[in-house]
């Protein structure tokens, strides 16, 4: 009896430690790495709200035999449960239509056409190279082709959206990210 104890008492406390396996997880080498456990804060304001909100990369799944990461449901818009990267192309499947679509390209030009919001059609009005968390990364304003010229939604490369602007005032901004393990700026 007193054995058993011992083995249970054993067993107890190396199933309650928590082991950190951050120097095993190996970060994609991508512009926008993709692994489950990546999170990003974003403050929204508008005339409705003022909060914060977590977009978190949570699993993965296979649709149509290629693997897509799926991203928690999140209070804004702008919402794409399923994103993979080939190359520096993002796709993201849009569950609801059922198809797939060429979300960003972290090769596109001024001029080239991009998805604004998954259902609207923007072009890329600049690129700039600019300190995001200060590290050096490749910038993107994409507006859309038929709102306001002053709506934009900003992207980088690594942290993806940065901010959304309507009518000319900022809406969203990423304030925090954690990527690979790694922390950037304000996150809970």
């Amino acid at each position: 009896m007193k054995s058993l104890l011992m083995f249970l008492g054993i067993l107890l406390t190396f199933l309650g430690c928590e082991k950190d396996l951050s120097p095993f997880i190996k970060c994609p080498d991508t512009s926008f790495p993709l692994l489950v456990g990546n999170r990003y804060r974003y403050h929204h304001v508008n005339e409705f709200m003022n909060n914060y909100f977590i977009r978190e990369i949570v699993g993965d799944t296979l649709i149509k035999n290629k693997r897509y990461f799926i991203q928690n449901n999140i209070p804004f818009f702008n919402y794409i449960p399923f994103i993979r990267l080939e190359g520096e192309q993002m796709y993201a499947w849009l569950d609801w239509d059922h198809y797939e679509i060429s979300y960003l390209n972290f090769k596109a030009q001024v001029g080239d056409e991009s998805w604004y919001i998954p259902q609207e059609v923007g072009i890329v009005q600049n690129i700039k190279e600019k300190l995001v968390f200060g590290e050096e990364q490749k910038v993107w304003t994409i507006v859309p082709l038929s709102y306001s010229p002053r709506d934009s939604i900003i992207y980088s490369t690594k942290f993806g959206e940065l901010a959304f602007y309507k009518n000319g005032k900022k809406e969203l901004e990423l304030v925090g990210a954690i990527i690979c393990n790694k922390k950037y700026g304000s996150i809970q």
